[in-house]
C-alpha cells in the first residue's frame, strides 16, 4: 500500500504578503528608472543605449519571473532571492550616496532606493519564517509525491 501524505497546501498570508512586497518593490524599481534615467550624456551612442535597454528589460524578466515562481511555492526560487539579496546588499551600501544625490529635488531616488530594500528585506523574513518554510516544504514533498505516484512513465 502506497504512503499517503497530509499536507497542507493553502499559501500563508506571509508568503502572499512577502510576495505582494516583491512585486510592489520592483513596481517601485521600474517607477524609479524612469523618474531617475541615466542623461544621454553618459551614453556613449545609441547602440549602447539600446544595450542597456536590454539588458534591463531581461534583469526585469527575470526578476518578474523569480517573484511568480516564489508565489508558486518553488523553494529554489526563494533560495535564490535570498542569495541575490546577500550578493547585492553590500554593492546597495555603496551606491547609496550615489542615489541620494541622483534627484532634483534630493533624496527622492535614495529614499525609493531605502524602501524597496527595506520591503525586499521584508519579505525575505517572511518568506523563511516557520510557517512559510512549512508551506516551502509541503509544496515540494506533495510535488515529489506526485511525480513517484502519478507521472506517466515514457
Amino acid at each position: 500500500m502506497p504512503k499517503t501524505y497530509t499536507y497542507e497546501l493553502t499559501k500563508p498570508r506571509k508568503v502572499n504578503t512577502a510576495v505582494n512586497l516583491l512585486y510592489a518593490s520592483l513596481g517601485i524599481g521600474v517607477i524609479s528608472s524612469g523618474l531617475f534615467p541615466v542623461g544621454l550624456d553618459e551614453v556613449n551612442s545609441f547602440g549602447s543605449a539600446l544595450n542597456d535597454s536590454l539588458y534591463t528589460f531581461f534583469i526585469f524578466g527575470l526578476t518578474l519571473l523569480l517573484y511568480y515562481m516564489i508565489g508558486k511555492g518553488k523553494n529554489w526560487a526563494r533560495i535564490t532571492f535570498l542569495v541575490f539579496f546577500i550578493m547585492g546588499f553590500p554593492l546597495s551600501i555603496v551606491v547609496l550616496p550615489m542615489y541620494l544625490s541622483l534627484s532634483d529635488p534630493p533624496f527622492i531616488s535614495g529614499i525609493l532606493f531605502l524602501v524597496q530594500t527595506g520591503m525586499d528585506l521584508v519579505a525575505l523574513v517572511f518568506l523563511f519564517q516557520g510557517e512559510s518554510s512549512a508551506w516551502f516544504k509541503a509544496i515540494k514533498q506533495s510535488n515529489a509525491h506526485m511525480t513517484e505516484t502519478n507521472a506517466p512513465i515514457d
